[in-house]
């Protein structure tokens, strides 16, 4: 009796999550189309004082299912911003608004070096403007342009998105949808943290949280199983996958059908293209970030060690 209800909470969970995946899959089609050329908005200086800035809109440069991002240039001083643009519309029909929030308080709470620098927000009758530091494009997108990266280079990626991953979990907060997507590349081609949509901040460290959330594909088995909840841990599978993506330029349980996706990572189905050679370290690593069981999994300061 016991194996059946298992089963029936398993295939509960599995069908929960193909329907928030149907939902993402939708929403990147529901694009903005912000027609405006000048806009007029409050943000933060370097002083930290508020300042009224007309900006002009420029040129897009990513969408997501929570927004689109605009260059938004400051008319005086030519500087340049990135501005997260969402549709009031938009949150009215698909319910976002709970997490557009969510993801302001999150960045006026946090500064890091590879975390996007939020610089204020404020809205309009159409539209809400989330004001962020420029930056040219996705890690995802440079993925899709090299098709896959060296180790030396994945590593140099990878120590800049655990430096920032340990400041957010040493200030409590669970990011739970990091993704190739969700990383940003500055003109300096540094790596910043960015996507808080689903993130939040824990009352202490051993909280753990049952909300099912975040990219369908990405999702850790703890997230899958859902029986006891989830913390830290998730954040570092997330980090496994985002490793493994950039040395052999596909995700690590690939499959057509998301419920194969599923089974593949609730087996640790993880195979290694013989055509890419990577270390023995680095493999041992891999595997640890994406051990089924989350308490196995390497912490953020062993990933550190090994890569310097």
């Amino acid at each position: 009796m016991t194996f059946k209800q298992n089963n029936l909470l398993e295939k509960t969970i599995i069908d929960q999550i193909i329907n928030i995946s149907k939902q993402q899959n939708q929403n990147y089609g529901f694009q903005i189309e912000l027609n405006k050329i000048y806009i007029v908005g409050s943000i933060k200086n370097k002083e930290g004082k508020i300042i009224e800035i007309n900006f002009e809109r420029g040129q897009k440069v990513s969408t997501t299912q929570f927004g689109d991002f605009y260059q938004f240039i400051n008319v005086e001083s030519k500087e340049v911003f990135i501005a997260k643009v969402i549709g009031k519309n938009k949150i009215d029909k698909i319910k976002f608004r709970q997490q557009v929030l969510q993801e302001i308080r999150i960045y006026q709470q946090i500064e890091h070096q590879n975390i996007l620098k939020f610089y204020g927000t404020f809205e309009d009758e159409d539209f809400i403007y989330i004001i962020l530091e420029e930056f040219i494009y996705t890690l995802n997108d440079y993925l899709q342009e090299q098709g896959q990266f060296s180790e030396s280079e994945t590593k140099q990626f990878i120590i800049q998105i655990v430096d920032a991953l340990n400041y957010l979990h040493e200030n409590n907060i669970l990011h739970r949808d990091l993704k190739l997507s969700n990383i940003y590349i500055s003109k300096d081609y540094q790596l910043k943290i960015g996507g808080f949509n689903y993130a939040i901040r824990l009352e202490q460290k051993q909280e753990r949280r049952k909300s099912i959330c975040g990219t369908s594909k990405y999702l850790a088995p703890d997230i899958l199983d859902n029986k006891n909840g989830y913390s830290f841990e998730v954040d570092l599978w997330y980090l496994g996958i985002i490793f493994y993506t950039l040395l052999f330029g596909v995700h690590p349980f690939e499959a057509s059908d998301i419920r194969i996706v599923y089974q593949n990572i609730k087996s640790n189905k993880l195979i290694y293209k013989e055509d890419v050679k990577i270390s023995e370290n680095i493999q041992k690593l891999i595997d640890e970030l994406l051990n089924s069981d989350a308490n196995k999994r390497v912490t953020l300061d062993n990933v550190i060690q090994i890569l310097k």
